[in-house]
């Protein structure tokens, strides 16, 4: 057994309560694949097992059967996370040199996109809601306003949902893109469940968005690094330009294995299984005794804590719920811990959840707020930028340079900095400690 191999195990069996990605929570949310697997079916392409870059047959199949679940014109299988689809589908739906609208807290693939396409971006700051300290997605208003001092922008790009369950109005801006002619692209990573259920937020396919990159890995039962993504049968942009710039990005030896396994959880969420974990994180405020609170949000499996009315940070709690019961949670910031529940978490582990938030005890100290991203301040493209040459110096010296690199927390992936922009003071302090690369 290796050393790495060895390692993991001990974390694994460490953990008493998942509430991480990915979404099959250890294996137990799959019932189809049978023991052998991934090794019996990791496979290459033969007669008989299709060419992901170039399919005509099982994975063909596979992928309209994708495409017609989720009500989408065509449907990509990635093996490279969403990542690989966000930058493909913005430079499938873009030119070198466009100026396109994306939402400030974008992830940093849509980043990597306008360096890698010599894209202009116009940053939207989503609205945030200073009382609970939480972006509350970006509004139709702010898009209006964005097109009106950038009328010639191509289209945009925004994430919804949120990493805290909170979704934009997709349809009313989707209406306002295209009533100029103008594309819109969404990151829907941690919404790969919403088709399987009325409960849940509509797509953003069925929202009217041209193309969108959803996480099976996050949500459903698949292992990391299991994306799909979609082309809406209205769509602006061109399916095949997309599927050019895939070839050109996602690894040309795909796993037959992950496929196998996107496949399947396509099929194990659509088995009505989501239901009973919708009838479990319903009764989790009402099972809170102490002075844990929930976030109200648009997506019930996103579990959002809020610790500040026992004047916690949730970073703190959240380590305290790990080593004093195993309980593993997704992300914390100074307010909130942030739990991803999916069909493969069990009774006992909301038991041992509840258990652990509701021994939780007040502190005496201080608590910092969340804040907004800082506003970026471009000095140069991006992709000029990130041409220049670079000196790596600590992030207290930086303030006034200009960034040569994307900097960014993961989770949730947003990037506090870009290449070009003029470092400030806020990003300064938040990565104190750190050494950023900056223009010589």
């Amino acid at each position: 057994m290796s050393r790495l191999y060895r390692e993991l195990l001990e974390q694994s069996n460490k953990i008493k309560a998942n509430f991480f990605v990915p979404g099959h929570k250890k294996g137990r949310a799959v019932t189809a694949l049978g023991d052998g697997f991934p090794f019996l079916i990791d496979l290459t392409e033969l007669d008989g097992t299709d060419n992901l870059m170039c399919p005509s047959g099982i994975l063909k199949d596979a992928q309209e059967r994708a495409a017609a679940v989720f009500g989408a014109k065509q449907t990509f299988f990635l093996l490279n996370g969403s990542t690989v689809g966000l930058e493909t589908a913005i430079l499938g739906a873009t030119k070198r040199g466009d100026k396109i609208l994306i939402d400030r807290c974008a992830h940093r693939s849509v980043i990597s996109a306008v360096i890698l396409g010599g894209l202009e971006p116009i940053f939207v700051e989503p609205h945030f809601d200073a009382e609970r300290e939480i972006y509350r997605g970006v509004l139709p208003a702010a898009i209006e306003n964005a097109l009106r001092e950038n009328p010639d922008a191509a289209g945009a790009v925004l994430t919804s949902p949120s990493y805290f369950g909170v979704c934009s109005p997709i349809s009313e801006i989707a209406a306002i893109l295209h009533a100029l002619g103008k594309f819109l692209i969404v990151d829907e990573a941690h919404g790969a469940h919403f088709k399987f259920s009325k409960k849940l937020p509509k797509t953003a396919i069925e929202c009217g968005a041209d193309a969108s990159v959803i996480s099976a890995h996050k949500t459903l039962p698949c292992p990391t690094q299991c994306s799909l993504l979609h082309i809406s049968k209205t769509s602006r942009i061109d399916g095949e330009r997309v599927f050019d710039r895939l070839k050109l990005l996602q690894t040309t030896s795909p796993s037959y294995a992950l496929m196998a396994a996107l496949d399947n959880s396509i099929t194990e969420i659509s088995d009505g299984r989501l239901s009973g974990l919708l009838d479990k994180t319903a009764l989790i405020p009402k099972r809170l005794s102490g002075g844990v609170t929930m976030l109200e949000n648009d997506d019930p499996t996103r579990l959002v804590f809020d610790v500040s009315k026992l004047n916690r940070t949730g970073a703190d709690t959240a380590e305290e719920l790990r080593k004093r019961f195993g309980i593993y949670t997704e992300t914390a910031d100074n307010r909130y811990i942030v739990c991803v529940s999916s069909i493969g978490n069990t009774d006992e582990e909301f038991d041992l959840l509840i258990r652990g938030l509701n021994s939780l005890e007040r502190r005496e100290c201080s608590r910092e707020k969340n804040i907004p991203l800082p506003s970026v301040n471009l000095a140069m493209p991006p992709h000029a930028a990130y041409d220049k040459d670079v000196e790596k110096i600590p992030a207290e010296e930086a303030v006034g340079r200009v960034c040569g690199e994307i900097v960014s927390v993961c989770p949730p992936g947003a990037a506090i900095l870009i290449p070009g922009q003029i470092i400030g003071r806020y990003a300064s302090k938040r990565l104190a400690g750190q050494r950023i690369k900056v223009l010589k």
